[in-house]
């Protein structure tokens, strides 16, 4: 009926009473001098008929929402075990624990019966809430389940450690794929790990679209590849680097050459089928970086920075990493756009939707120890939200 009267105020003579409240007390001193009851019945049973009547414009609707799709990203510095102080090599059960936690937080297919699982678990320990607390912490959080993860620190050389990341992305439909440092004294690498029930590499000319990049100066590597996103059949360009740490004055050269090659190593090996382009990794610089402007100028942009849900976020006081000098730095970044060469009959919108440091609770201001310890870094996650033009 108050809906029904907002269509009649003119009866007041342009009194609009908005408030339910003061519409009942008019309603009960006027409707009879006004005779507004039979023109109310008569207009709400108009509405109930309407709203029958709407089944078709509501499937319409529907099928806008199932023509737009969504999409993840994680990119997330693992902390290779060869670096970690704090982890000797030659006593792989720290590092294993650590990273066995690390995986379990990545993804898990079975998100409903882990809930199921963590809430029975809640509810049987609930008279120990206090008991053992900094070792259950990692227990209460719930898995990232990206479809696209970019890691960096990935222990190439280290094949227990590799088997640790292939048996348990394998188990759960993930493809991963990983490039090694150039140099025999340097283990680690880079990795992409992507949900195959998602997406799968896109094959042109009969060749997959994956590139291994070695920068032409320093020991850096970069992964290129190209995706498909089976539902829309859209087609994304990702590319996944590490960069040189600041050390040194001559590093500023170094880094402006990885990030030369890294942008156009995306820009030239993109294919006119594909909609976005994206580049990921750990940049060792923040947003008003060299690198990270440069990626900028190319035409991306800044997940996290562009994410509406970060509005109220002080961005220029974000840390996602704690480096070995103790500093507190935002390194680790999302860049994004539009391939400007893709067809007309291949393009698609996207928008971010969402952007955050991992864990979500865990404040972005300063770097906590007590809240976040499996890594020196945090995972950045992304989602994406596109549909076609």
């Amino acid at each position: 009926f108050f809906e029904s009267y907002l269509s009649l105020s003119n009866v007041t003579d342009g009194c609009m009473l908005t408030s339910r409240a003061t519409f009942i007390n008019f309603f009960n001193r006027f409707h009879r001098p006004f005779n507004l009851l039979p023109k109310l019945i008569r207009m709400a049973q108009e509405n109930v008929s309407k709203d029958s009547g709407n089944d078709e414009s509501k499937g319409n609707d529907k099928d806008k929402d199932i023509n737009t799709y969504q999409l993840s990203i994680g990119s997330f510095n693992i902390w290779c075990p060869y670096w970690n102080r704090n982890e000797p090599n030659d006593k792989p059960k720290i590092w294993k624990d650590r990273h066995n936690e690390i995986v379990k937080l990545l993804c898990d297919q079975n998100l409903e019966k882990q809930n199921d699982a963590n809430a029975k678990k809640k509810d049987e320990n609930k008279s120990n809430d206090n008991d053992d607390n900094e070792n259950n912490d990692n227990d209460k959080l719930i898995a990232m389940n990206c479809d696209i993860y970019c890691l960096q620190e990935f222990w190439c050389d280290r094949e227990d450690f590799v088997r640790i990341y292939e048996n348990y992305f394998k188990a759960r439909n993930y493809e991963l794929h990983y490039l090694k440092r150039s140099q025999p004294h340097k283990p680690d690498g880079i990795a992409i790990a992507f949900n195959k029930n998602t997406f799968e590499l896109f094959e042109k000319n009969g060749k997959k679209r994956k590139i291994n990049c070695k920068y032409r100066i320093s020991n850096r590597v970069a992964l290129f590849m190209e995706l498909q996103h089976k539902a829309s059949k859209c087609i994304i360009t990702i590319a996944n680097t590490h960069m040189t740490f600041p050390q040194a004055a001559y590093d500023a050269d170094i880094r402006a050459k990885q990030v030369k090659e890294f942008i156009q190593l995306n820009n030239d090996n993109t294919s006119n089928e594909s909609s976005l382009m994206i580049l990921c990794g750990d940049y060792n610089c923040e947003i008003d970086g060299n690198e990270a402007i440069k990626c900028i100028q190319d035409g991306y942009k800044s997940s996290f920075h562009a994410c509406p849900n970060n509005k109220d976020i002080d961005k220029d006081n974000i840390v996602s990493h704690r480096n070995h000098d103790n500093e507190s730095v935002f390194v680790d970044h999302i860049f994004y756009k539009k391939n400007p060469n893709v067809d007309k009959d291949k393009t698609y919108s996207f928008v971010p939707i969402e952007s955050y440091l991992y864990p979500k609770n865990v404040k972005t201001d300063k770097w906590y120890w007590d809240e976040w310890s499996l890594s020196d870094h945090r995972p950045l996650v992304s989602t994406f939200q596109f549909k076609k033009d």
